[in-house]
């Protein structure tokens, strides 16, 4: 139990976290831009894009965050509905899920993403046919003989 314990505490040590050559981010950064092919770039762009990979990143856990707290508040109001004992959520101690995580990560594609103007054209296009009220012409029908209905009229003509 303590090993178990020790693995998920462990924290990565300041010599990981800070190389020679800058944090374990910018490393990182540096080598997916050597990866897409920029060798050469003022190395303030390294610094730029980190801070706005961190910017990011804490918006992510901010919104997971807000999205736990969302699904347990309906959770309890489901549970107890009419309950006055309960917790505020302030005093309950919440723990992002990996489904919450996902879900953030959805909104924020849906938001920040740009999407190719043909799924754009074909999102309008149903949005359009959706909200589009199809009227129903009233048919006049001739007159029947007898009065037993259309068809009867029909096959008494022919």
């Amino acid at each position: 139990m303590s090993t178990l314990r020790s693995n998920v505490s462990d924290k990565p040590s300041e010599n990981e976290l800070h190389r020679k050559e800058g944090s374990l981010l910018s490393c990182l950064v540096e080598d997916l831009m050597k990866e897409m092919g920029i060798t050469n770039h003022d190395s303030r762009t390294t610094h730029l894009l980190v801070d706005i990979l961190q910017r990011e990143s804490l918006g992510l856990m901010k919104d997971a965050h807000e999205q736990t707290e969302k699904r347990i508040s309906q959770e309890r109001d489901c549970l107890l509905p009419n309950s006055k004992v309960g917790m505020s959520l302030s005093d309950i101690v919440v723990r992002v899920s990996e489904e919450d995580a996902q879900i953030a990560c959805q909104q924020y594609i849906s938001r920040n993403v740009a999407k190719s103007s043909f799924l754009q054209d074909i999102k309008d296009m149903q949005r359009y046919a959706n909200n589009t009220r199809l009227g129903v012409k009233s048919i006049n029908l001739p007159p029947s003989k007898h009065g037993r209905g259309f068809f009867a009229g029909m096959r008494s003509i022919t």
